[in-house]
């Protein structure tokens, strides 16, 4: 669209409400409200057209050749096709009305006029004395010419002749821009089909269009004080930029509603002030969280939540002002509170059907809570369905989602495309700290900077600290965890994650795990966050599908798709999880179902936390999937078993799960199981009854007590490991030290009053008492694969080690078989010849019990030599 379709679109918009609401116009003939402007033959059947009667105003040949006025009641504008004025906009105009001038003068020129350019009122230098003046508030120019926008309210406008200067102006940019095509159609003549150029222009010098803005409401006072006196102040002590914010709405709710415009006071002066209107932001604002009431002359606004003090007071306003009309009196009396709290997903238009997709309401309501601090609540009854998603939902105030479902669809190929999205993140109230590249650099000259196992303080790193810490530490110039057998890898870089105090102590809880002689980053995440709790709810995954066969090769890795936990301090209770539509493949089956889905990476996922808890929750065993992957000790691909987990635990530390119940079988084997860890520190489980204890990639400290558990306890890392109270039923082992990982623990293991049961699982859960009596069960079955050379010889990326510590207490064994505390392992294991050589355990105490005998064959002699105490 060209510059002259714009302008003469907008005249025409114009015009329609000009005719009928501007009821105070002085025609040429002196009858106020002829609506022919622009003719003075009442005939006129066209506005501004040059065929009527008279040429009207719109076009006047009768115009003195040297320019002057002629008729002393008209104010000439253009006089032989020469403009004698130029257009002049305010500071205050807005950009929709300054194109609107810009279009006009493009207009007029296609018509013949010679028209300067626009002009800004801020230079002085272009100050004229014809004029046409548009906006509010002209600086330069006269009283009369500088135009009140709060007078002409929100839907007032004037077009006004001042001496030789023509003022045209709104409450707002697109009232003047209204009143610009109403003054262009009606005294100039510009039409939209008119062609023939312009000799002259003139309009009367009496002319006045006054459209004022009508208010339901006609006064508001306070008590005995009309608003009109007062001004509104901020208390600055708490989040006034929040204020700054909320405060401006708040003016323009008031002018827009009521014609009053209150300044902001500055808070210095408030005390020399009468009459106030005083916002706050408090911590205890009443049980509600919001309050009003009056104070002596001073209207007082309190607020428990930033983000509802501006959405509350309009809400008060609205009912105690804006809705009553005419002369309005807010009593000295008032005591207006609300209930702004609590934040429930239905108020940001969740449906709750379990059919339309309520993602977008669950984001908005979790946005809007984190701003302010509320909790969230998810309504009773309802069924939440999520589909698609592209960003995570932010979590940061306490969560109520009791009574509601939720409904996790993970079909579908935009599914796949974002597979390891959370649903819900649980995020920290301020990102880490990050060292890197030069800063690393610049510590490294400064400061002694490496870490052994012996070190307990890193000053150096104080600076940094805010508060105590969770620090990670990286060295991507070393690989650990290299995986020897099917899942055969290049390994993972060296990190570790260590509490740090204010003060720049490590944690005795917390000591290093590996050593670095540099690293290449550190992360400081500070561990300072509120507490908050996500209570409650009642998850159903949708089980996956793949998209393509070949997706399952190339992008095999799982979906995430449930609640992340990346901040501290948080408690997750009372909360179920289940699956459907999961494919469940014969157990030695790996053709058919295997490519019909993808693993699951934890449900319930904790990433680089600090007190974590996680308790009364019901959470389910996944399906066993595979894909095709070549052995280290083979070329040919053959089909791998892969993890699939409901919950995973990673360089995070002090976690604990208390009372978390695995809700299908503990022995199937066509499950894989429940609970993965990589680089934890400090977990703790209490009560619970899963299929799976697994560290993969290492932890270091864990206490387990009063637990069941089913299919697997694989242990791998090191510090101490306290098992007590504890049951494992299925499997000839009470726990595995993986041999895919080097089989290490450099740590002491303790098991009180524990029972290894020996059953072996069966699918579909049932368990075989025919290994109840077998001769052979162990304590540890260690996975070091002492028989073969390229095992002896391969770097994992550590040194690999027995358990250094071994102590029994009240161990038992259900059936008649024999128990040996480990497994055999051939004393080449312990030879120096091999770059690998394990560490040998230390020593074996055992209490309340008969001790067992070492191991089964003579000829491990190294193991039998192991020195034992029996107390």
């Amino acid at each position: 669209m060209n510059i002259k379709s714009i302008v003469l679109l907008l005249i025409c918009m114009a015009l329609l409400a000009a005719l009928t609401s501007c009821n105070d116009i002085t025609a040429p003939n002196g009858n106020a409200g002829d609506a022919n402007m622009g003719d003075t033959d009442s005939s006129d059947t066209n506005i501004g057209d040059t065929n009527s009667g008279d040429t009207g105003i719109g076009d006047n040949t009768d115009t003195p050749e040297d320019g002057s006025d002629g008729d002393s009641e008209l104010l000439q504008l253009v006089t032989n096709g020469v403009a004698n004025f130029r257009f002049v906009t305010t500071s205050e105009i807005g950009s929709n009305a300054v194109r609107g001038v810009d279009a006009l003068i493009v207009r007029l020129r296609e018509l013949g006029v010679e028209l300067d350019d626009r002009v800004s009122d801020l230079k002085s230098s272009d100050v004229s004395d014809c004029e046409i003046i548009v906006g509010t508030g002209a600086r330069g120019r006269t009283d009369e010419c500088n135009v009140s926008q709060r007078e002409l309210g929100q839907r007032g406008y004037i077009i006004k002749v001042v001496e030789k200067r023509i003022v045209i102006a709104g409450g707002t940019s697109e009232k003047t821009n209204e009143a610009l095509g109403i003054f262009a159609k009606e005294y100039l003549g510009i039409t939209d089909g008119r062609e023939e150029h312009i000799s002259s222009l003139a309009v009367p010098r009496e002319l006045l269009c006054y459209v004022p803005t009508e208010y339901k409401v006609t006064s508001v006072a306070i008590g005995d004080n009309d608003l009109s006196k007062y001004s509104i102040f901020i208390d600055t002590t708490r989040r006034a930029t929040d204020y700054q914010i909320s405060v401006s709405d708040i003016q323009n709710g008031l002018y827009n509603s009521t014609g009053y415009w209150l300044d902001v006071g500055n808070t210095e002066n408030m005390d020399s002030c009468e009459y106030r209107i005083i916002l706050k932001y408090v911590d205890d604002a009443g049980e509600r969280g919001f309050r009003i009431f009056v104070d002596g002359n001073d209207l007082i606004v309190e607020s428990a939540y930033v983000n509802a003090l501006t959405e509350s007071f309009e809400k008060f306003l609205k009912k105690n002002v804006f809705d009553l009309g005419y002369d309005v009196i807010i009593p000295t009396d008032t005591y207006y509170t609300e209930h702004v709290s609590t934040v429930h997903y239905k108020d940001f238009g969740a449906v709750g059907d379990g059919y339309a997709d309520d993602y977008d309401a669950l984001y908005r309501a979790h946005q809007y809570a984190n701003i302010g601090g509320q909790k969230v609540y998810a309504d009773e009854g309802a069924t939440y369905y999520v589909n698609v998603f592209t960003k995570p939902i932010p979590v940061m105030t306490d969560v109520d989602l009791t009574g509601a479902k939720f409904i996790i669809d993970d079909r579908g190929s935009d599914v796949f495309a974002g597979r390891s999205l959370a649903l819900f993140n649980v995020i920290r109230d301020k990102g880490p700290i990050t060292l890197s590249g030069s800063a690393i650099e610049a510590l490294s000259a400064q400061y002694d900077i490496s870490i052994t196992y012996n070190t307990t303080e890193l000053p150096w790193l104080v600076p940094y600290l805010s508060s105590d810490s969770l620090v990670m530490f990286y060295n991507s110039d070393h690989k650990d965890y290299i995986r020897y057998g099917a899942n055969e890898d290049n390994g993972y870089i060296r990190q570790d994650v260590m509490l740090v105090t204010r003060d720049g102590k490590i944690s005795d809880d917390t000591p290093p795990a590996y050593e670095f002689d540099h690293y290449t980053s550190v992360c400081v995440y500070s561990i300072d966050d509120k507490p908050i709790t996500v209570s409650g709810g009642y998850f159903e995954t949708i089980c996956c599908r793949t998209v393509e066969e070949t997706d399952y090769i190339n992008k095999w890795l799982g979906y995430s798709r449930g609640i992340n936990i990346n901040r501290s301090n948080v408690t997750v209770k009372d909360l179920e999880h289940t699956v459907t539509g999961e494919p469940v493949p014969s157990p030695y089956n790996y053709e058919g179902d295997r490519k019909e889905s993808y693993p699951y990476y934890g449900f319930i996922y904790v990433l680089h936390s600090y007190g974590v808890t996680v308790e009364n929750c019901k959470l389910v065993g996944r399906t066993v999937y595979y894909q095709d992957k070549p052995a280290t000790s083979s070329s040919a691909a053959r089909p791998v078993d892969m993890g699939s987990y409901d919950f995973v635990i990673e360089h995070s530390s002090h976690v604990t799960f208390k009372n978390v119940i695995q809700t299908n079988s503990i022995t199937d084997n066509t499950y894989w199981g429940i609970m993965s860890s990589n680089g934890a520190k400090n977990m703790a489980f209490n009560g619970c009854y899963i299929s799976r204890f697994d560290a993969h990639r290492g932890f270091f400290n864990a206490e387990v007590t009063d637990t069941t558990i089913g299919r697997v306890f694989n242990v791998i890392g090191g510090g101490h490991l306290n098992v007590s109270n504890t049951v494992r039923l299925a499997g000839n082992s009470f726990i595995t030290l993986r041999g895919d990982y080097g089989a290490t623990f450099r740590g002491d293991i303790t098991l009180v009053g524990c029972t290894l049961e020996t059953y072996y699982e069966h699918k579909g859960g049932e368990l075989s008492t025919s290994a109840r009596n077998n001769s052979y069960a162990y304590v540890i079955n260690s996975g070091y694969s002492s028989g073969s050379e390229l095992y002896l010889n391969w770097d994992f990326g550590y040194t690999c080690y027995m358990p250094i510590n071994v102590t029994l207490d009240g161990f038992s064994r259900g059936g008649s078989g024999n128990l040996y505390l480990y497994n055999n392992i051939s004393d080449a294991a312990f030879s120096s010849d091999y770059s690998n050589a394990y560490r040998i355990t230390e020593s074996i105490t055992y209490r309340n019990m008969t001790r067992l005998t070492t191991c089964s064959s003579s000829a491990c002699t190294k193991l039998r030599a192991i020195p034992v105490t029996v107390e």
